[in-house]
Parts: structure tokens; C-alpha cells; sequence
């Protein structure tokens, strides 16, 4: 069984502001590990492991925009309500978290 990663070991705070920070996508690897270690004091993610979580979230985020393109162009696809609600939630949860970061970025919360 794989050793947990570091950023597994973060607080769920923290690590939903990464989250937030990576799909912005306003931000390199180096930015988003020195914005751990000066705004968190966190010294021990390495760039490999920042480069995985950066493309995961990547893999995430272009799975979500694939589906929305696939039933967008599928008009029988569009009639099924379960189908778009959760289309719907998954965008939403996308903005949500770039909400998020965008409220602290403006030192609210």
C-alpha cells in the first residue's frame, strides 16, 4: 500500500485553499509551494508531490468540462434531469472553491 502523501497530512482549510489556489489556475508550482511555507509554515511538500496534486485536479476539472461539452452536444442527454442536476452540482462546487480563494485573497474568512 502507497505511503500517504504529504499533502494528504495538511489541514482540510489548507488544503481546500490549494485546492481553490490550483483551479484558479493563476499560479505556478513554486508560487503555490511558497505561499505553503509563508502563509501556513509548511516546508514539507516537495514539488513532485505538488506537481501530482496539480494534475489531478487538472484531470478533475477537464473531465467536468468534457462532460459538459458531451451533453451539450447530445440533445437527448440534455432531457435527462438526474443528468443535469449533476452536471450543476459539479460546476458549482468548481466555483465554489474559486469563490472561496477569492474571499480570502480579499482577507475575508
Amino acid at each position: 500500500m502507497p505511503r500517504r502523501s504529504s499533502l494528504d497530512k495538511l489541514e482540510p482549510a489548507v488544503r481546500d485553499a490549494l485546492v481553490a489556489r490550483i483551479e484558479s489556475d493563476r499560479y505556478t508550482i513554486a508560487e503555490l509551494l511558497d505561499w505553503l511555507r509563508s502563509e501556513h509554515g509548511v516546508e514539507s511538500i516537495s514539488r513532485s508531490a505538488m506537481g501530482r496534486l496539480v494534475a489531478r485536479v487538472n484531470r478533475r476539472r477537464q473531465a467536468v468540462k468534457l462532460m459538459s461539452e458531451a451533453l451539450a452536444e447530445d440533445g437527448n442527454a440534455g432531457n435527462d434531469e438526474a443528468v443535469e442536476l449533476m452536471l450543476q452540482l459539479a460546476q458549482l462546487r468548481l466555483r465554489e472553491a474559486r469563490i472561496i480563494e477569492r474571499l480570502r485573497e480579499l482577507g475575508v474568512g
